[in-house]
């Protein structure tokens, strides 16, 4: 068949009913044949969305939390719709708290070899639904030829967009993840000043965290939560960042309240979802 580009005679002019190409006149009987314009969701399946990779499993609801953000956050009408994400959920990853804090055994090898195994099964990108796990993201990006999201630079990104940007931000994570810098590192540079909580609020943190993991839940420590975002809310932070992925889920909506928080799930899932579709 000739190209769409290439002059061909022919006696009628019309459309092949059954492959849509379009005989269109030119001069002298020669025409050009050409498809009818193609749809957006025919441009969309033609350029194939990206395959996401999840390193999972730090925590397991973290992970749920992400994957189904992700699903939320997808343009969809039908199942094909959706992105396709392999997750890797290993709970069995040592413990990042830990390590960072100067007396465990080390993740890393751990989770390059699931950052590896991802790549190898056809993920074109990967994200890790761990704050304190980007203490590592410069190792585990240089092991793998695929991009590696980073749960903080996307934060950053997503709070310079906003008019107007907010000249300072409070921070509530693990203290491994304040320790190692992971989010400092990030905002360098960015014109948004971290506040950092004050040690014992930090510790009500990190208590809270690690109550949830071993499913202990209740309206004390969502309370107490709220007395420390609200602590950071009085030194002048504009919005707060849930900066370990167990916050969201032991926070909820938070209904009633002014304070603004900054979801580091939901923004690591929309970036993802982003990338994915290419757009």
């Amino acid at each position: 068949m000739p190209s769409p580009d290439e002059g061909v005679t022919v006696e009628m002019i019309g459309i092949h009913r059954r492959s849509g190409w379009r005989l269109r006149d030119e001069s002298f009987g020669a025409i050009n044949i050409s498809r009818p314009p193609m749809s957006e969701s025919n441009r969309r399946m033609k350029m194939r969305d990206k395959i996401i990779g999840i390193i999972g499993g730090m925590g397991p609801e973290a992970t749920v939390d992400v994957f189904s953000k992700i699903v939320a956050a997808t343009p969809s009408r039908k199942d094909q719709d959706h992105l396709r994400v392999i997750i890797d959920n290993n709970p069995k990853v040592p413990s990042r708290f830990t390590f960072i804090m100067g007396d465990g055994e080390d993740p890393l090898p751990v989770l390059i070899g699931m950052a590896e195994k991802l790549e190898r099964y056809g993920a074109d990108f990967l994200v890790i639904p761990c704050n304190a796990a980007h203490h590592f993201y410069d190792q585990i990006q240089e092991r793998v030829g695929i991009p590696v999201l980073h749960i903080a630079r996307e934060t950053r990104r997503h709070l310079e967009s906003i008019n107007p940007m907010p000249e300072r931000v409070g921070l509530m994570a693990s203290g491994s993840t304040v320790k190692s810098g992971v989010y400092q590192k990030a905002f360098q540079g960015s014109g948004i000043q971290l506040v950092l909580p004050e040690s014992k609020d930090q510790q009500i943190i990190s208590e809270a965290i690690y109550s949830f993991k071993q499913r202990i839940r209740g309206r004390r420590i969502k309370r107490e939560l709220m007395e420390v975002a609200q602590s950071l809310a009085n030194a002048g932070a504009q919005g707060i960042i849930l900066g370990c992925t167990e916050l969201p889920l032991i926070l909820g909506k938070s209904r009633g309240s002014p304070i603004i928080f900054v979801d580091a799930n939901q923004v690591l899932a929309q970036a993802a979802v982003r990338m994915a579709r290419n757009s």
